[in-house]
């Protein structure tokens, strides 16, 4: 579960923010709902949650008081203000995301999904030197042993990763599994593809090639990796 907490001094605000969370992302768990400066930094500190919904005017200072006390961030942001004039301030924060009051459930929604990509990507960067993979799907973050992976397939900015009998769909695009996977046994036969290449079958030449894995699928191989490809094959 990625935990959450909302700082807000408006009730109607931390009603609305609460129920679009509980009633749109199951992966969310709301840990806590504070009003005022001191006590969110005291307990972002001591709950270390993965995202936080920040106000800019709340009692006892600001949202940029609390992200200013502390020096190395664990947690993203994203603004939810009914002032306009502090986008800039925000974008130097580095800030998820900036909604303006009153809240749009679309914008909300968008900016939740940037910030689920964004915190995905965090978590396979840091597992980038093990032998697992994090699987951001749709309720939950999955992780995967690499050596199950049979290939990776991108469906547009998704990722489908086959094992042997299950297929994981993430929302993160395929482009960012290959820097995190070894690269003597995961090869990119395809801009569509990346493959395990201790599970290769046979391989059928042609100007472009095909793969067959041990589980049957064919997989193309672009013209442009035939020839890496073959040098990987030996």
């Amino acid at each position: 579960m990625i935990s959450v907490i909302i700082v807000e001094d408006e009730l109607a605000s931390q009603y609305f923010i609460k129920k679009l969370i509980e009633e749109n992302f199951p992966q969310l768990n709301i840990i806590g709902i504070y009003n005022n400066v001191a006590t969110a930094i005291f307990e972002i500190t001591r709950l270390k949650p993965n995202l936080v919904f920040l106000d800019i005017q709340i009692k006892g200072g600001t949202g940029f008081d609390i992200i200013n006390s502390f020096e190395k961030r664990f947690f993203e942001v994203i603004f939810i203000t009914a002032y306009g004039n502090y986008a800039i301030q925000a974008i130097k924060a580095e800030a998820i995301d900036y909604i303006l009051k009153p809240i749009t459930t679309t914008e909300f929604l968008a900016s939740v999904n940037k910030a689920l990509q964004k915190l995905s990507h965090n978590e396979l960067t840091q597992k980038s030197n093990s032998s697992r993979i994090s699987i951001q799907t749709k309720n939950e973050i999955i992780l995967l042993e690499t050596n199950l992976i049979h290939y990776l397939e991108a469906d547009g900015t998704y990722t489908f990763i086959h094992t042997n009998d299950k297929r994981y769909l993430s929302s993160i695009n395929i482009g960012a599994y290959e820097p995190l996977l070894d690269s003597s046994v995961f090869f990119r036969t395809h801009h569509s593809f990346i493959i395990n290449m201790k599970l290769v079958e046979s391989y059928k030449k042609g100007r472009n090639g095909e793969v067959i894995m041990i589980s049957g699928k064919k997989i193309p191989v672009a013209q442009r990796r035939v020839k890496e490809f073959l040098l990987r094959l030996k």
